[in-house]
């Protein structure tokens, strides 16, 4: 094995240098096998059967029942942010597909992903629809009231949107430790994931869609799923450095760093 170290004046190069990594180099980071398959197939299944079970649709709701935690979220209500939490949610969701598949230049880091993004709807639904907790709109309304009578607002435990918002950002953040062990960005990309799901979980609570409960329920199980899922994943990128070309970029003071190394002993 031999390291070759270049120091490159000024910042033009840089973009150049990362394309080359990405599109010359570009290696995917997990291996796939006919355990996707199988999980996708029971993932797609548990994700889908909850839908076919019978929703309770009556609500003696009483502020004074709630928990001290929830019982303000049935006070106040934001149609402007229950709009805006599903086009925040929405592209939380699409660009770390999208930054994957340009990174990886392959399809099994995004199906990675799309893996944990689906057992969390799976785990989700599953749970939506055994407890059938009622949402914070149904609260103070009239018992003849047209909103009661809409099962999806009887799914309010927990936060599909909260959850999938974690389960695909932390799914994304560590596929990104993988690929770049030793990148300084790794601990931003965490940071990014965990402010954009606790701002759709408070766009959720602000348009009384859920409970406070709901959406830290719902942060916690996404992100545990975005966490496990990759990490049960035979990588691939684990011995990339003795296996095929390597070149890593990295900011420096006047510059960039960029490292090469050659498997000249293959």
């Amino acid at each position: 094995m031999q390291v070759r170290r270049l120091r490159i004046p000024g910042t033009t190069l840089l973009g150049v240098f990362i394309l080359l990594q990405h599109v010359v180099l570009g290696q995917e980071t997990y291996r796939l096998d006919r355990r996707d398959a199988v999980l996708i197939g029971i993932a797609g299944g548990g994700a889908l059967i909850p839908m076919l079970a019978h929703v309770e649709k009556s609500c003696l709701c009483s502020i004074s029942g709630l928990n001290r935690i929830d019982r303000g979220t049935a006070l106040r209500r934001s149609e402007t942010l229950n709009a805006a939490s599903y086009v925040v949610a929405a592209s939380a969701i699409a660009l770390p597909v999208t930054l994957s598949a340009l990174d990886s230049k392959s399809w099994s880091d995004p199906v990675v992903i799309g893996e944990a993004l689906l057992v969390n709807t799976a785990v989700n639904q599953i749970v939506k629809y055994s407890v059938q907790r009622p949402r914070p709109l149904l609260y103070g309304l009239s018992p003849n009231d047209s909103k009661i009578s809409d099962p999806d607002n009887h799914l309010s435990f927990y936060s599909q949107h909260t959850s999938s918002v974690f389960a695909t950002g932390m799914s994304y953040a560590r596929t990104f430790a993988f690929r770049h062990p030793q990148s300084r960005y790794r601990w931003a990309v965490y940071s990014a994931v965990g402010i954009t799901g606790a701002t759709v979980g408070w766009m959720r609570v602000r348009s009384r869609r859920h409970f406070p409960t709901d959406v830290v329920t719902g942060a916690i199980a996404g992100g545990s799923i975005g966490l496990t899922v990759p990490w049960l994943h035979p990588k691939q990128m684990q011995g990339r450095t003795a296996l095929s070309p390597y070149l890593q970029v990295s900011p420096a003071r006047s510059g960039a760093m960029v490292s090469l190394r050659l498997p000249l002993n293959q």
